[in-house]
């Protein structure tokens, strides 16, 4: 069955192939973007949001559960890690599909961009 977030493989919170190439290409050299993971606990998912926000202390199984419950949204929650030469994710950033039943149209909110220092990159 087709899903809103298209072919979503099982460890991935969506589909890559919903990330534009123009996004992809915008990325300086050695620098790489994908959909979240389950297992980006271990990659440093949260010590890039601590940058933005207090995070508190979230263990891997909270992660993994918060995870399993956004993925199972029906493609509400797209977010996305940018990663270095070395698979260190250095960035994140969330797009919030919003379906509202007046609107007809989606709405999407950005929320939650932040990154370590990255030589090259725009941040808007």
């Amino acid at each position: 069955m087709a899903t809103a977030n298209g072919d979503v493989p099982a460890q991935s919170l969506f589909a890559p192939s919903l990330i534009s190439p123009a996004v992809v290409s915008a990325l300086p050299e050695g620098y790489t973007i994908r959909p979240l993971q389950r297992g980006d606990f271990d990659q440093g998912f949260l010590d890039v949001l601590r940058v933005l926000t207090h995070v508190g202390d979230v263990s891997k199984e909270e992660f993994e559960k918060r995870w399993d419950e956004m993925k199972a949204g029906a493609g509400g929650y797209h977010i996305l890690v940018i990663l270095d030469e070395n698979e260190k994710i250095v960035g994140t950033g969330a797009l919030i599909v919003e379906r509202k039943l007046y609107v007809i149209p989606i709405i999407c909110h950005v929320a939650c961009c932040c990154c370590f220092r990255i030589r090259g990159l725009t941040v808007f």
